[in-house]
């Protein structure tokens, strides 16, 4: 797993290397981006740490809504708010 996101980051500094741009350029970027995560994760889970799918942790990062001009902020689905 570890070597097929090694040779994934060599693609893609190979293919910049050579002057490739654009899509092709970014998609060999996220390839070797998600094959590094999926190792991440997985060595995660295997010592016993949190390995949370990648949607929850987008949630994690999620910053609250304040509505310009108004004193109330508005929170998140599920967010408690403070009624006081």
């Amino acid at each position: 797993m570890y070597t097929d996101a090694v040779d994934a980051l060599k693609r893609y500094h190979q293919a910049q290397a050579n002057g490739v741009k654009g899509a092709e350029l970014e998609r060999l970027r996220q390839i070797a981006e998600h094959q590094f995560q999926a190792v991440t994760d997985y060595q995660l889970r295997a010592l016993g740490g949190p390995a949370k799918p990648s949607h929850e942790k987008l949630l994690l990062h999620a910053v609250p809504l304040v509505p310009s001009g108004g004193d109330a902020v508005a929170t998140a689905p599920g967010a408690c708010a403070d009624s006081s």
